[in-house]
């Protein structure tokens, strides 16, 4: 429909058949008015066409308004009842089907003005050089293509072209229609690029505590803790013993890890989020879940692929002695002969010491952003949490060259993961470790035998003793390629030396189609994909900071 408004707003054809009629019922500058208003009407609702297929409520309201207009518009312009006709049959068959657009709006993201700009432009230049393609026999200078450009970009700010035009209606019609195409856009330009600055999505202390008694409660993961970050959003269970921590971007609800909770409420947990993803025509991808449960997700008919493996060690196991630990000995040996292990809660940390250690941070990262999304926290050391621990190298003068932060894995089988490794760039080689092995030794000490490293993406692929399948092979080729930017197989090498096991980690999808952009929005929400300055406003935001604990004061 918005695509026959705009046809019949700009072919002369149309226009001149019933020219006559009109002028004598209606008079110039109403059919005038009329054509700009039924453009206006054409690409608002080639705009909600999207939304529509999505059965937005809002978008519902929307084109019942504007096809009510359109209805309207093409009554006072005579020639065009077919149109009007139109319009009044899809107010009718919007009416009747109401019940069906029940889908709320979007969380806003500047997602959606990227998306914008585009189709903006897009539609722009193919309406500006359709109109003027066709007056070209009643206008002078002769059509080219850079007095087409000039014209069309000129005229969205409301300065006339290069051209003169011999036809009253277009002489009055094209000019109009170029400024409201630019007001326009220009107006929701704004919207867009304003309303993720002024409305985010906001989780009450109440969630958050909530959350955090559900993970000291029910959690057992390695990565549970990192569902606490600022940058999520938590969906509840009925029954309130379980949740899941996600994020929006891109159409696309993100969750970060399997659902914390109770083992029960887990599964209904599930059930109630991917009905609301469908209720809010949400594609779902839950990110890095165990390998073990894929099935829960298969069961629902979901899908998975291979993601990599995180390298849990086991600190019984771990020691310095005999040859199997050789590498690992001189390596960390050599620093610690300068420098000394220290480990404390981050609030026990002094300002100068969190000072220190923010700085070895950025340091360590230059201009590189922080990243992360499942499997870290991607905040400086506040010294507020008393949970989190500090595992600090300090030299002969109580000065710090390199610092590990971890956080609890609660459950039966308890231990830390690694959160931020950092260190001087200046310190010798070894320092990590030397960090490593030491906070190894003093959670064995604690009686505590669950240490998660790191995560090694992809770590399959770079066995040497699989036999792999075309495919396969074409994929661990892309992987040897990308490998020297993002430390694929370094890390994993480095993982290694440390004898861990290998939990293995996957991403469920609902649509196979989704999954190149899934894996482009994974990438984004992990900082492999920064964009400066608006990328902060990808994301939808929560205002409370899990890095603070939570009491039950109001």
């Amino acid at each position: 429909m918005g695509g026959l408004l705009l046809v019949g707003s700009t072919l002369p054809i149309v226009r001149n058949r019933f020219e006559r009629v009109t002028n004598v019922f209606t008079p110039f500058g109403v059919e005038v008015a009329s054509n700009v208003i039924a453009l206006a009407v054409g690409l608002a609702l080639l705009y909600l066409a999207g939304q529509l297929v999505r059965r937005r409520r809002l978008a519902w309201v929307v084109a019942v308004l504007l096809f009510g207009t359109s209805g309207v518009v093409n009554v006072l312009r005579l020639h065009h009842g077919y149109a009007a006709i139109y319009s009044v049959l899809m107010v009718v068959l919007l009416a009747l089907s109401r019940e069906q657009f029940t889908a709320p709006g979007d969380p806003p993201t500047l997602f959606e003005f990227i998306r914008f700009l585009p189709w903006y432009f897009f539609g722009l230049f193919v309406y500006g050089f359709a109109a003027l393609y066709l007056e070209r026999n009643s206008m002078t200078p002769g059509l080219t293509f850079g007095g087409a450009v000039r014209t069309i970009l000129l005229g969205v700010v409301g300065v006339d072209g290069p051209y003169e035009y011999s036809r009253p209606f277009f002489e009055w019609f094209f000019p109009t229609s170029l400024l409201m195409f630019g007001l326009g856009g220009l107006a929701w330009a704004l919207v867009l690029i304003f309303r993720p600055i002024v409305a985010r999505p906001e989780e009450g202390r109440a969630s958050w505590h909530d959350a955090t008694e559900i993970l000291r409660r029910y959690g057992n993961d390695t990565l549970d803790q990192f569902a606490l970050r600022d940058d999520k959003l938590f969906f509840f269970a009925s029954d309130g013993r379980a949740f899941i921590a996600y994020t929006y971007l891109g159409r696309h609800a993100l969750v970060s890890g399997d659902p914390i909770g109770d083992p029960a409420s887990c599964t209904r947990a599930i059930d109630e989020f991917l009905d609301m993803c469908t209720e809010r025509a949400w594609a779902v991808a839950f990110l890095a879940v165990r390998e073990s449960d894929r099935q829960l997700y298969l069961d629902r008919g979901l899908h998975t692929v291979y993601l990599g493996d995180e390298a849990v060690v086991r600190c019984s196991n771990f020691s310095l002695e005999g040859r199997r630990w050789k590498s690992i000995r001189q390596s960390s040996g050599r620093v610690a002969r300068t420098y000394k292990f220290l480990w404390m809660p981050e609030s026990s940390a002094s300002p100068e010491l969190i000072r220190q250690l923010n700085e070895i941070s950025t340091r360590w990262r230059g201009k590189a952003p922080e990243r992360g999304f499942t499997m870290t926290l991607s905040q400086d050391i506040e010294g507020t949490n008393p949970d989190f621990m500090l595992c600090i190298a300090m030299d002969e003068k109580d000065e710090p060259g390199g610092f590990l932060r971890v956080v609890p894995i609660y459950g039966a089988d308890p231990g830390y993961t690694l959160d931020v490794m950092r260190r001087d760039p200046d310190t010798p080689n070894g320092m990590t470790e030397f960090l490593l092995t030491r906070t190894m030794m003093q959670l064995d000490s604690m009686g505590l035998d669950r240490f998660s490293m790191n995560f090694a993406a992809w770590g399959r692929f770079f066995e040497d003793d699989v036999d792999y399948s075309v495919p396969q092979r074409a994929v661990k080729f892309l992987l040897n390629l990308l490998s020297p930017f993002y430390q694929i197989r370094s890390l994993k090498d480095f993982n290694q030396r440390f004898h861990p096991e290998w939990v293995p980690r996957c991403i469920v999808y609902d649509d196979l189609r989704s999954l190149p952009r899934i894996a482009l929005l994974y990438s984004g929400v992990e900082g492999f994909l920064n964009i400066p300055v608006i990328g902060r406003f990808l994301l939808p935001r929560t205002v409370s900071h899990p890095g603070h604990p939570i009491t039950d004061e109001p």
